[in-house]
């Protein structure tokens, strides 16, 4: 005999009152033959989760997982025959998936499930819906750690079991979310490649994209933008950002707002553009940076002032040259309706 397939009770449990039955699979695996376990059941899969199920694999009987006996048997006979596979690549190839055999990967063993074993067994749940409930509460504060932690290895191993990359926190926070924070590139990269949703707010209404722009990770946002991401919520609210940071002369900051493709004429709740703040403050560098960018040069507010006029008032030297030289305009010199005023209030309103 060289291959045996075993079928077993839920999630592959095997009866602890026969010793002798486990010794003899134990005897079994020592000869090399491939001992296969899978479940009876319609739903689920074979796996550690209790004692009676770990036993098997602790004595060398291979997981099914959710292969079925018939695939298994066809299988089995695949690989008995391929005589220049070692005994361990045998049984590695029974783990993986070959033709479509195994919908879910192998779940390896890992710290973050005994967890989950663990909390189980104090509660003393046992049935696929408790457990499903108690994976979706634990999961996504593991898969959060093992972001910030940057460990690939663990994040697959959570997939694995069955561990949603999208899944959100209390506060509606995703791993997404957190690798933006951390400007972790790969973190951000095997995410995406694993089907994380870019567009889930969290609380405050903040997405990855806008996690990474707060903190400026610009490769980060291209990777965002490459796979769709793009900026929501209220425009007056981008443009009190932009102009937050023109007046923290924060050109970085800039810099992140039109990787992710924001408009530098977007106006703020007062009407003003970044234009306007940076030649309020003087910073002349901004200012040069946003006409650079296509800035709108004669924006007007809501008082009928362009940033030539905000530079004037604050008599700055230094913006003052750089707008006239760009043929700059007040106010009062421009064509200004009267109603302008009223209609972005209403807008914003």
């Amino acid at each position: 005999m060289r291959g045996v397939v075993l079928q077993t009770y839920g999630a592959g449990n095997f009866p602890t009152n026969r010793a002798d039955l486990i010794a003899a699979l134990k005897e079994a695996n020592e000869r090399q033959v491939l001992i296969v376990n899978c479940t009876q059941c319609n739903e689920g899969a074979v796996c550690d989760l209790y004692e009676t199920g770990r036993q098997l694999q602790e004595v060398g009987i291979i997981p099914g997982y959710d292969m079925t006996p018939e695939a298994a048997l066809a299988k089995l006979s695949y690989v008995l025959s391929k005589q220049e596979w070692d005994w361990e690549a045998k049984k590695k190839m029974m783990k993986s998936n070959l033709r479509g055999e195994l919908t879910c990967e192998k779940p390896p063993e890992m710290q973050e499930y005994d967890l989950i074993d663990a909390v189980a067994r104090t509660l003393h749940l046992t049935s696929t819906k408790e457990l499903g409930q108690l994976k979706s509460s634990l999961f996504p504060a593991m898969v959060n750690t093992a972001v910030l932690a940057g460990d690939v290895t663990k994040l697959t191993n959570l997939k694995n079991y069955g561990a949603n990359m999208s899944a959100e926190n209390y506060d509606h926070r995703t791993a997404l979310h957190v690798a933006c924070c951390e400007g972790n590139l790969e973190m951000v990269q095997y995410l995406l490649q694993n089907g994380a949703a870019v567009h889930i707010r969290d609380r405050y209404d903040r997405t990855p994209l806008m996690d990474a722009i707060m903190h400026d990770h610009h490769q980060a946002i291209r990777l965002l933008i490459k796979c769709g991401a793009h900026l929501t919520g209220s425009i007056r609210a981008i443009g009190d950002g932009l102009c937050a940071a023109a007046a923290r002369n924060q050109q970085v900051r800039l810099e992140s707002y039109r990787i992710a493709g924001a408009d530098f004429s977007q106006e703020d709740s007062c009407g003003r553009t970044a234009l306007h703040v940076a030649a309020l403050y003087g910073h002349a560098e901004i200012v040069q940076y946003l006409l650079k960018n296509y800035a709108e040069l004669n924006a007007i507010d809501y008082l009928g002032l362009t940033p030539l006029d905000y530079a004037m008032k604050a008599n700055s030297e230094t913006v003052i040259p750089v707008l006239e030289s760009h043929d700059a305009r007040r106010g009062d010199e421009l064509s200004f309706d009267s109603d302008k005023r009223s209609s972005m209030k209403d807008s914003f309103d």
